[in-house]
């Protein structure tokens, strides 16, 4: 009998402390500083350096990620993610394979940076835009390349993440 009636207390103490310790856990969206679409390090690969972050992302899973150079000034990826229709490259986008729903990417309308660009697209319901301003990073062929090659890997890293 004192067995069961310890027993009994100790399940019982257990639960207590459980709910103590999960009253007291912040939830994960209300201290998560990591972007849900793209990492830090993938960021930095495309920017060419560390990066810092900015995210703003609601329950239901819409929001948007700011990464920017940490030393130096311009170089910026925004990445937007809405349940509605956001920017898009219209007729002058180029259809990127592979990414999402009818994804394309252009130089970023209206913009005076020759060297910001636009990639958005669709997966489900969810419109992603990404918008990179890469700091002159794509004046020769061989870096237009890669950029083409990083811009391509971003779209289907934040395509994928919404899946």
């Amino acid at each position: 009998m004192k067995i069961a009636s310890l027993g009994r207390c100790l399940v019982a103490s257990v639960f207590v402390l459980a709910a103590a310790i999960q009253a007291q856990t912040p939830a994960p969206s209300a201290t998560a500083k990591s972007c849900p679409w793209l990492t830090e390090g993938s960021a930095a690969r495309v920017l060419g350096a560390p990066v810092s972050v900015s995210v703003n992302v609601s329950d239901a899973g819409e929001g948007s990620c700011m990464f920017s150079l940490k030393q130096g000034s311009g170089g910026t990826i925004k990445i937007e993610v809405s349940k509605s229709a956001l920017l898009s490259c219209g007729k002058d986008g180029t259809a990127m394979i592979g990414v999402g729903n009818e994804a394309t990417r252009c130089k970023l309308p209206g913009s005076s940076d020759p060297n910001a660009e636009l990639v958005n697209g669709r997966v489900r319901s969810m419109h992603f835009n990404i918008v990179v301003h890469a700091n002159g990073k794509t004046g020769s062929t061989s870096s237009s390349d890669a950029h083409d090659d990083d811009l391509q890997k971003t779209a289907e890293s934040v395509a994928g993440n919404l899946y």
